[in-house]
């Protein structure tokens, strides 16, 4: 098994187990900070309606990642709902917080922004380091 491999096969159980486990049960709510919790409080109702992203906090900025997609492709988050007459940078999340770390959101996805957005669940560095290793697109 080359390194690669192992990156990978690790990526898909720690995304489907850690990610995937908890997004049901943790919804965080972006306030005007962003701070990580030891214990996230549950609505999973809300999430079960949003699209759900993985991706990287980069300077301040969140950079989703799928396969076939570098990391450079930044998304802006706000709390806004999609249909509001205001400007979504009006609530925009503050993601200085999770700087660093692999998070999981929830949200609309409305092209450069993800309306209703909220962070469900973030990474420590093991797991924040594996999602890089695997969507890096190096082979």
């Amino acid at each position: 098994m080359t390194k690669r491999q192992f990156y990978i096969a690790l990526a898909v159980l720690a995304v489907a187990g850690v990610f995937g486990g908890m997004v049901a049960d943790r919804v965080v709510t972006q306030s005007a900070t962003a701070q990580p919790a030891a214990e996230l409080p549950a609505a999973a109702d809300e999430a079960d309606l949003r699209d759900q992203m993985l991706g990287i906090v980069v300077d301040g900025e969140f950079q989703r990642v799928a396969k076939g997609e570098a990391l450079a492709v930044t998304t802006r988050l706000t709390s806004i709902q999609m249909q509001a007459a205001i400007a979504p940078e009006a609530a925009e999340l503050d993601l200085r917080a999770f700087e660093g770390r692999a998070v999981m959101v929830a949200g609309i996805d409305g092209g450069g922004w993800v309306y209703e957005a909220a962070v469900i669940d973030y990474a420590g560095a093991i797991l924040t380091e594996v999602v890089m290793e695997t969507y890096s697109g190096e082979e």
